[in-house]
């Protein structure tokens, strides 16, 4: 297979669940680089993957939903400890905890599938889309992490934690 038909097969070829998937383990690849884990080694390669994948996607309701499952597979493996209160009185409590966190996650998705959007729309081509995409992400970071009083967990810089980057990161990375 030549490397045209390789980039086709890659931007086209594969049916919309296994985009989905794809997707989804590249989400979970990149909240392994949170606490607890840390393994930003995996991380990176994980939104590289989210990133190109959104980047080659046919329409803007394709792209908003490949970074829809992408993020909310992401928040959903890096805010697992958000059922924990849930559980203190289980008898209680705990039939709250799944819908909490799938609910969360969901919706903390969606500051990621904006900039896809914005992506899909405005950029033309597959590597002008996935500029726009990473440009755009930052700002989708600073927003959740302000509007409706801010969520600022679980953001991409985070994976920096307990490495040598982290000082590079204080230059232009989380706030906090």
């Amino acid at each position: 297979m030549t490397g045209g038909a390789l980039r086709r097969r890659w931007a086209r070829g594969l049916p919309p669940r296994r985009k989905l998937a794809i997707v989804a383990l590249a989400g979970l690849a990149a909240a392994s680089g949170q606490a607890p884990l840390g393994w930003w080694w995996l991380a990176l390669p994980g939104y590289g993957l989210l990133v190109a994948r959104v980047a080659h996607a046919e329409t803007a309701a394709n792209a908003f939903w490949l970074a829809w499952i992408g993020a909310a597979a992401h928040f959903a493996a890096a805010l697992f400890w958000i059922v924990e209160p849930f559980l203190i009185e289980p008898e209680r409590y705990a039939w709250m905890a799944p819908f909490a966190l799938v609910f969360m996650a969901f919706g903390l998705a969606l500051f990621w599938a904006a900039p896809a959007v914005l992506a899909a729309r405005l950029g033309q081509g597959a590597s002008a889309r996935a500029l726009l995409f990473a440009l755009a992400m930052p700002l989708a970071e600073w927003l959740r992490g302000w509007l409706f009083t801010g969520f600022p967990w679980a953001e991409p810089g985070q994976v920096w934690v307990g490495t040598p980057v982290l000082q590079l990161a204080a230059l232009a990375g989380p706030r906090r």
